[in-house]
């Protein structure tokens, strides 16, 4: 079969045929437009109060810390800090 300038192989007899896939996202972004918002509530949530956002990580070794928690903290003043350790609390 000879391709074309699209990508596409012609057959034989003439027609193209295109080797790929078709996926439907509607529901991925979906999902993802409702994370987007959740997240934006939270951060307007925690402004509205003057509260920081505290996280422990999944591995339960750390925690990450937004901008206004590390300042309440004393902690330097990034978009996020990260505390770890490795036995137990600090």
């Amino acid at each position: 079969m000879d391709r074309d300038a699209g990508g596409s192989e012609i057959d034989p007899d003439g027609d193209a045929v295109w080797h790929g896939f078709a996926a439907v996202v509607t529901e991925r972004k979906s999902v993802e437009l409702d994370l987007r918002r959740s997240k934006d509530l939270w951060e307007m949530a925690a402004i509205a109060t003057g509260l920081g956002i505290v996280q422990f990580n999944d591995d339960a070794t750390s925690l990450t810390l937004d901008h206004r928690a590390s300042l309440m903290h004393l902690l330097p003043s990034a978009p996020t800090s990260r505390l770890g350790w490795t036995n137990g609390w600090p």
